[in-house]
């Protein structure tokens, strides 16, 4: 690397420097201002924050609350989510739908929930869009279930006789339509349906307690 070429480099790193210190500068200054809007609803003042940033201990004590936060949120991850595969692999199917992997259905809010939830299947016995079914669901206070919650679901309480549908979650292909993942009766497969066509009368949803 020539001396030009070494300084125009060098420029870079330091322009690319300075723009991420700015960021991060402003982004501290937002975070500030949010600390003293709560600090005021909940009673506290500005002079609190300001005691805390210059105490000796202050960086250490917030370190180490960012840390223990962080740590609770992975552990309590790791503990509940299973891999599609390790769900699929336990379900025993005959055949799985190559799409349906961890890239294209990926972790939803919904699977981190660790309290117990409540299930049901809605059966209508009539041709029903996605959309109708989700605003049955919501009548009774249920939401259309993820697909880890249908497979996880399904592990003890699928008979292999019903079509299960899940429509909390769904994948994009290629061509720009929804698929949602549904257990198929016969086989025993897990497949993609199209989200936006009309679902059969023998065909059942599964719903998760709001």
């Amino acid at each position: 690397m020539n001396d030009h070429k070494y300084e125009r480099y060098i420029m870079g790193r330091s322009k690319k420097s300075s723009i991420a210190i700015i960021s991060a500068l402003t982004l501290f200054i937002e975070f500030l201002s949010n600390v003293f809007k709560f600090l005021k609803k909940i009673g506290g003042n500005e002079e609190m924050t300001y005691s805390f940033i210059s105490s000796p201990d202050g960086a250490k004590e917030f370190a180490e609350l960012i840390f223990s936060k962080t740590k609770i949120v992975v552990d309590e991850t790791k503990k509940i989510i299973r891999s599609l595969s390790d769900l699929i692999t336990s379900l025993k199917l005959d055949w799985v739908n190559e799409n349906i992997n961890e890239t294209n259905f990926p972790v939803q809010p919904e699977d981190l929930i660790e309290t117990e939830k409540e299930y049901k299947e809605f059966h209508f016995r009539k041709t029903m869009s996605s959309e109708s079914v989700i605003a049955e669901m919501n009548k009774e206070n249920f939401r259309p279930a993820t697909t880890r919650e249908q497979l996880k679901w399904a592990l003890k309480n699928w008979d292999g006789k019903s079509i299960i549908v899940a429509l909390g979650q769904s994948w994009l292909n290629s061509y720009g339509n929804r698929h949602v993942s549904v257990l198929c009766f016969g086989l025993r497969e897990l497949d993609l349906f199209w989200f936006g066509d009309d679902w059969s009368v023998n065909s059942r949803f599964l719903g998760v307690r709001k």
